[in-house]
């Protein structure tokens, strides 16, 4: 309790000295003098999950994690105390063309989303190099938020305080090279050469592919589609290629309304048992939010979303159950805008799933609904 009040305290305090928004545009011609930026983020939460589910204990539960933690889910990872879901602290410098960006993070989205990457990459949001080739074109390299998923990691910037499943293990890096081409004022292209999903270390010598178009008009419209196609096979296995697509929309009606579409579709090859051929497992997801300005400070938001998975190519969904993973859920958003760095929020979210998977107070008893409240406070400089 108290490192979150500290850290509040320094973010309140440090938003004086702010030069820079947390997401600049990377495609800006940069000026000759050399420049030197800081921004950072972080977002505390309190939650109560009402089945008060076995994992909140101080076990360790069967994922690796310590001190409990609630299955299916990064966010919010613990129930009934406070906790921090995500933040960071970044640091750029900019000199003719050339820029660094290092990114330190923290959280219980980093304890649970990276706790199978290695140690010393753990809490790296960020560690690239960018080139400005021309006044379009721009080339980055490292390691590097990924380019996929509607809602991420910075709650603030979302319209709720949660993340759907659809988003919540979508990649969270890319380590690679990175192309932006600005088409015109509203469109970019990206284009990248990866180690694979979600990989630092390169387990097959298989680079993957990734591509996303952007169109933009600010405070109107927003369109995103995003590709991956990649082997994720082993080494000395066989090729077992990652097909995956991410498309969303963000249209603005008039002053008050916000309406965001979002449908990711994938397919896997998976061996069968035996020679037999290998068969392209399929995962899905779709999902709508709306929010609605109340006034100027105030709003609610309200979303759906569905994730099917029945071959399980999403391994944090492993349920073992006949189904695999199928869920529908529900949530409900109160926002309210403290300032233009601070954001408030409560919610509410109930989902539903096909099979008995989620955990109840008595250790070994699943039931197949998942229902928690929480408050967030997000800040940013």
């Amino acid at each position: 309790m108290y490192l979150f009040l500290v850290a509040l305290f320094c973010l309140i305090s440090l938003n004086a000295f702010a030069t820079k928004d947390v997401h600049p545009s990377l495609l800006r011609v940069k000026a000759g003098d050399k420049q030197l930026f800081f921004s950072g983020y972080v977002d505390g939460y309190y939650a109560v999950d009402f089945s008060n589910p076995y994992n909140g204990s101080y076990d360790l539960d069967q994922k690796g994690i310590g001190n409990g933690g609630r299955d299916f889910t990064s966010n919010p990872l613990y129930d009934r105390q406070f906790s921090f879901g995500y933040g960071f602290f970044q640091v750029e410098f900019e000199h003719k063309g050339v820029g660094f960006r290092l990114a330190y993070q923290f959280g219980d989205i980093v304890q649970k989303m990276y706790i199978d990457e290695p140690e010393r990459m753990r809490y790296i949001r960020e560690a690239s190099v960018n080139l400005q080739l021309s006044e379009k074109l721009l080339m980055e390299v490292g390691y590097m938020p990924s380019i996929f998923g509607f809602e991420t990691f910075i709650n603030k910037e979302n319209m709720h305080a949660t993340r759907s499943y659809m988003n919540d293990f979508a990649p969270d890096f890319d380590a690679g090279a990175r192309f932006y081409y600005k088409t015109t004022a509203d469109e970019v292209l990206k284009f990248q050469i990866t180690n694979g999903w979600q990989v630092e270390r390169d387990k097959n010598n298989q680079p993957a592919l990734g591509a996303a178009y952007v169109r933009e008009i600010p405070k109107k419209y927003l369109f995103n589609w995003g590709m991956f196609i990649g082997d994720e096979s082993l080494r000395h296995q066989k090729a077992a290629y990652r097909w995956y697509n991410n498309i969303f929309m963000k249209i603005n009606h008039g002053d008050r309304w916000i309406f965001a579409p979002v449908i990711d579709l994938g397919w896997e090859q998976q061996t069968k048992t035996g020679r037999q051929h290998k068969a392209w497992a399929p995962w899905q997801s779709y999902g709508f939010s709306a929010r609605y300005a109340v006034t100027e400070k105030h709003g609610v938001a309200a979303r759906y979303d569905r994730t099917l998975d029945m071959g399980t190519v999403t391994p944090e969904l492993y349920t073992g159950t006949p189904h695999g993973w199928n869920s529908n859920g529900y949530t409900l958003t109160y926002e309210y805008l403290y300032s233009e760095n601070c954001t408030i929020r409560l919610e509410g979210r109930y989902v539903k799933s096909e099979d008995a998977v989620f955990q109840t107070s008595k250790k070994g008893k699943l039931i197949d609904e998942d229902s928690f409240a929480m408050s967030q406070i997000a800040l940013s400089f």
